[in-house]
């Protein structure tokens, strides 16, 4: 497959969705992220293989995980019956991704209910690895905050919020 570059903020920007996150969340213990797009041969094996249904098509008919439709177990289906991309052990990290609320960076989309004062814990209760707390202030309903050190990345906390203000990115970003 010929290497091509698509520039994904514009092409958002065109479709008019420049506002969403861009940033495409691949497969989990992916060895490259750079180069799966010229290894990946678009076969729909890892789809297919994925017991939670998380992955989908995304731009170009690559797959990505879409965390909205629910979290990812770990479970490795996707990377062993992959043949065309690299991945690493199942032993190692399956990615840097982490939990982000939108109630805990300057965006104009802060969009978590304890903006509105509205008392929300869905994201904690759905947090099995008790990555998420929640933060008393006087005068103030709790924010939920997140520990990245004990986030796995599975993104539960993403499908279970009821006003999407959770997003997974890259740790670090």
């Amino acid at each position: 497959m010929a290497s091509t570059s698509v520039n994904r903020s514009r092409r958002q920007w065109l479709l008019g969705r420049a506002h969403k996150n861009i940033e495409a969340h691949r497969l989990p213990w992916l060895v490259n992220n750079d180069s799966f797009v010229d290894d990946c041969t678009l076969c729909g094996k890892c789809i297919q293989a994925c017991p939670e249904n998380i992955i989908v098509k995304g731009d170009g008919g690559f797959p990505e995980i879409d965390f909205h439709r629910g979290d990812c177990q770990f479970c490795y289906e996707c990377a062993s019956v992959c043949v065309d991309v690299n991945f690493y052990p199942r032993s190692k990290a399956p990615w840097t991704l982490k939990a982000v609320i939108s109630n805990e960076v300057h965006t104009h989309q802060n969009t978590c209910l304890v903006n509105q004062s509205v008392m929300c814990q869905t994201c904690k209760d759905f947090c099995e690895f008790d990555a998420i707390t929640l933060v008393q202030s006087v005068g103030h309903v709790a924010r939920p905050k997140v520990d990245t050190a004990l986030c796995s990345g599975c993104g539960a906390c993403v499908s279970a919020c009821p006003s999407q203000a959770i997003s997974m990115a890259s740790e670090g970003i």
